[in-house]
């Protein structure tokens, strides 16, 4: 009888209503914690990409402007020969250049086997590209449990003329 007048006692039931509220407390902090760190991972990647492609896209605008070739879609794969790998080197990143198309005019991935597979860039990106205001189009996708993003943008010349179309996967 002892027990159950210690289990009915005001002091103990006051213990167990504390520690569920501070268990409770401790669950609700970690899903908040969880939740805005995700969100501030997702915003950092964003950011970082427009970096990058803002970095990307100051190398390339020098190197048209230094070539000795004519600014034309058909000249791209002669004016980024060795530039690209020397881009891809510097910001750590795969670049691609299609043409208006969406047809692989020039990747900076290495292969001894030429890549039939990714040739064309995915028509649904084309599309988005023409019809989006900024003229930018931001993939984002998951293959494998892994998210990633994939920026499209065009290349424009002097007077704003579209060459070409500049893709950056990224993780």
């Amino acid at each position: 009888m002892a027990t159950i007048g210690f289990i009915k006692s005001l002091r103990f039931r006051i213990f167990l209503a504390m520690l569920g509220l501070v268990i409770l407390a401790s669950i609700l902090i970690a899903l908040v914690t969880v939740y805005q760190y995700r969100e501030e991972a997702y915003d950092y990647h964003k950011e970082r990409l427009q970096r990058k492609e803002a970095s990307i896209r100051d190398n390339i605008d020098y190197v048209l402007k230094n070539t000795t070739y004519p600014l034309e879609t058909q000249q791209f794969p002669l004016i980024f020969k060795n530039k690209i790998y020397e881009i891809k080197d510097i910001h750590n990143l795969e670049v691609y250049l299609y043409d208006l198309e969406g047809n692989l005019l020039k990747s900076s991935r290495a292969s001894l086997v030429r890549d039939t597979t990714d040739n064309h860039m995915p028509d649904y990106a084309l599309a988005g590209l023409q019809n989006s205001a900024e003229k930018h189009f931001v993939e984002e996708f998951e293959e494998d449990g892994v998210k990633y993003q994939s920026s499209y943008s065009y290349i424009t010349d002097g007077q704003f003329k579209p060459l070409a179309i500049l893709n950056l996967p990224y993780i």
